[in-house]
């Protein structure tokens, strides 16, 4: 059994790198392989975790309970045809609020900036597998290499992390709700140290997200203001 056929079933993974400061960042991604290579896209209103990888190429991405671990390169392709030729069915699969994006007529016109794609690959350095579900993880640097952990937390809700090296860490809690309509995460930046998290920063949250098409149309028309304004910085990403 191939482990990347693990990561190409995963509706959902974590997707680590190395932020500005040297320290770790993650996120949830929706995990594809492609060609051999795990990939992980955003759409053109976001930028942040692929100017990050251009800077220090180091990845990780846990999925499936493999932890893929290499260099990425990342690209952009706005036409959309990268996207259609290697991901749209299974993102439609995986993230079915797409559906309803590519369903509407005139799309590709609509909506350029969602299905142009900022694309980060990469062919594993090393793969193996990991025990425990990816819902709450923990991502360090360990020896040069970025290292993704399920963990738990204690009865008072604090992280378990006995058994991380002492270090900044980044903790992700994340949680996906029906037909991914609603998802929810919040980030811990911090750092361990003799078994314990010191947390020194706190983004995002776990309640319940506003519904409806209001909300729905809102935050469309805020990625398209988004992509508007990346499209200089990302004009140099394009590639063939």
């Amino acid at each position: 059994m191939n482990p990347l056929d693990d990561v190409s079933r995963s509706p959902i993974g974590v997707f680590a790198w190395v932020r500005g400061d040297g320290t770790p960042g993650s996120c949830p991604v929706t995990p594809y392989v492609v060609n051999g290579q795990v990939v992980v896209t955003s759409p053109l209103a976001f930028t942040a975790k692929a100017a990050a990888v251009r800077r220090d190429a180091r990845v990780a991405l846990l999925a499936g309970g493999q932890l893929a671990v290499g260099s990425a390169e990342v690209f952009v392709d706005d036409s959309p045809r990268w996207f259609d030729e290697n991901i749209r069915e299974a993102e439609m699969e995986k993230f079915p609020p797409t559906r309803s994006i590519l369903a509407v007529p005139g799309h590709r016109c609509l909506f350029p900036w969602y299905v142009g794609r900022i694309v980060i690959r990469f062919t594993p350095d090393s793969i193996e597998r990991v025990e425990g579900g990816d819902e709450i993880t923990a991502t360090q640097l360990v020896n040069g290499k970025l290292r993704i952990e399920p963990i738990l937390v204690e009865a008072d809700g604090t992280p378990a992390v006995a058994d991380l090296h002492d270090g900044a860490a980044q903790i992700l809690f994340h949680e996906e709700h029906e037909n991914m309509a609603d998802l929810r995460q919040v980030s811990l930046r911090g750092s361990v140290s003799e078994g314990r998290f010191l947390e020194i920063h706190r983004s995002g949250s776990l309640a319940p997200s506003p519904t409806g098409a209001c909300a729905q149309l809102g935050e469309l028309r805020s990625m398209a203001r988004s992509a508007r304004r990346n499209r200089d910085k990302i004009s140099s990403w394009r590639a063939a």
